[in-house]
């Protein structure tokens, strides 16, 4: 991705222009469409490097694309442009806690909201209320509900079975996208006692059904959206619940930090990775590393 670092004053046809190509780029992100929108806000810097805005958003649409190293350096620069643009700090603070930076990502949270409210929001010895025990259930089906686009009443998604143990399907990413989950239960058979599944994470985001899908960390659901579309579905309580359900949930396989944002390559060797956290890493080390740890292959989302 091209930075611009000069500073200089843009005509008029400039600025115009380049409000046509971030308006061009806006469409492309509702579309989900982030690397299109990253081109078009890239070719609007460049006529008007001086508009913090177009920083900002090219660094939520990698934030999108999880590139959190260039997410970061954008939020930066918008910042530098214009040291009371919200938006920019709200982004900084993102790609912050994505790589892992929760002291820095506080100093930015701070700049947004008052520091006691802020403080409320995450003090750990403030009462613990159990959103479940307060609900009574009932059930029923849920996939031909969802695929009508309909919502589901909130008593029953308060409802949770956990299936025993056994033989299971391993899924990658679905990220909101429920019809692509229904194609791959009809191709393999409905979730059972007999027939379990375990999802990689990245259930969702992106895609428009991340309530029908599942969750995942708080942390994720405040940053990509899905809290705010459970709260807009549904409620806060809601959001709550399915927070305090995520956390019952046992560990299912165990993940290091560096394995879970590292991604493969073509070629040989390692190499820094784009996300800003992790590496990229060849076949060979994938060889050795099963021969290593005796096993025969290993099992990964994220990325093809």
């Amino acid at each position: 991705m091209a930075e611009v670092e000069e500073i200089r004053t843009p005509s008029e046809e400039d600025i115009k222009e380049a409000d046509i190509l971030k308006t061009e780029a806006n469409d492309f992100f509702k579309r989900q469409m982030y690397d299109q929108a990253i081109e078009l806000y890239t070719k609007a810097i460049g006529k008007n490097p001086n508009n913090a805005v177009y920083f900002a958003n090219r660094s939520i649409s990698n934030l999108r694309l999880e590139n959190f190293g260039y997410a970061l350096n954008d939020a930066s620069k918008s910042i530098e442009l214009d040291r009371s643009y919200t938006k920019a700090y709200y982004r900084r603070a993102a790609a912050h806690m994505s790589l892992g930076k929760y002291k820095l990502a506080l100093k930015d949270f701070e700049y947004i909201v008052k520091r006691i409210a802020f403080e409320a929001a995450i003090a750990v010895d403030r009462k613990e209320v159990n959103i479940a025990d307060s609900i009574n259930l009932d059930a029923m089906k849920l996939m031909e509900h969802f695929k009508q686009q309909k919502k589901l009443h909130k008593k029953y998604a308060f409802k949770v079975e956990v299936p025993p143990t056994g033989k299971f399907t391993v899924c990658g990413d679905i990220h909101g996208q429920y019809y692509d989950l229904m194609n791959i239960f009809e191709m393999n058979g409905l979730p059972s006692e007999t027939n379990p599944y375990l999802f990689n994470g990245d259930f969702v985001d992106r895609g428009s059904f991340s309530v029908e899908c599942n969750h995942e960390t708080i942390d994720m659901n405040r940053m990509y959206g899905f809290r705010g579309e459970v709260t807009s579905k549904y409620s806060s309580q809601m959001a709550d619940l399915f927070t305090e359900v995520y956390n019952w949930l046992p560990l299912a396989h165990c993940i290091m930090c560096e394995l879970l944002w590292s991604d493969p390559q073509h070629m040989s060797g390692r190499a820094p990775s784009k996300r800003g956290v992790g590496c990229q890493f060849g076949p060979d080390v994938t060889a050795a590393f099963l021969a290593k740890n005796k096993l025969d292959y290993i099992i990964r989302s994220h990325e093809v």
